[in-house]
């Protein structure tokens, strides 16, 4: 079972590491859920100005209040923070103070292990089912995919206004890929007789 979970995971992390770089390099869809500011330098001075650290940034922030102020001070400001989030511009940033590099080759090593990692998970667990044929075991790794795509991607468009086109797009490409990988790694993990331990 070792060998099994072990090639599972490295090929099925390969299979989805392969998908993501065809998806986001290759097809469109992803730069078509994303916006582009009317002026870049501009917003990129406001933002320097008013970002210290690197980090996630909400706009109105509700939730860091200034600790010196009264009990009071910072209700009023809570309450005035929920009342510009209701009726005005709402911020849920990322900030790297440093900026990225896209072709450093690291990014694309730590991708590959995280799908690598993924990948071994839900091998892990489909070794624990017995008596599955081939498409039942391809479609126990897809049903994980869902559920993981759900809980990673839904939240964040119910709760941080993720666009929800955006949000679609992302759980579509977590899904086909997950699928690609279902392939390979019901393969790989072949019948487990029912009586098998």
């Amino acid at each position: 079972m070792t060998k099994k979970v072990i090639m599972g995971g490295m090929l099925g992390g390969l299979v989805m590491f392969l998908w993501g770089a065809v998806s986001w390099m290759v097809l469109p869809w992803h730069d078509l859920t994303m916006g582009k500011f009317t002026d870049e330098l501009a917003v990129a001075e406001v933002i320097a100005a008013n970002a210290p650290q690197s980090g996630i940034y909400l706009l109105p922030n509700a939730q860091q209040l200034d600790p010196q102020a009264n009990e009071a001070a910072r209700e009023q400001a809570r309450a005035d923070a929920l009342a510009r989030m209701q009726s005005g511009l709402f911020l849920f940033v990322s900030v790297a103070r440093e900026g990225t590099d896209f072709t450093n080759p690291w990014l694309f090593v730590r991708s590959l292990i995280i799908q690598i990692v993924a990948a071994t998970l839900i091998t892990v667990l489909l070794v624990q089912t017995r008596g599955l044929h081939f498409w039942c075991r391809v479609g126990f790794v897809e049903t994980a995919g869902v559920l993981i795509g759900v809980l990673a991607t839904f939240p964040l468009w119910n709760w941080w206004q993720f666009p929800l086109r955006y949000t679609l797009v992302n759980f579509a490409d977590l899904i086909i890929g997950i699928t690609l990988a279902g392939f390979v790694i019901a393969k790989v993990v072949g019948d487990i007789p029912a009586g098998d331990n």
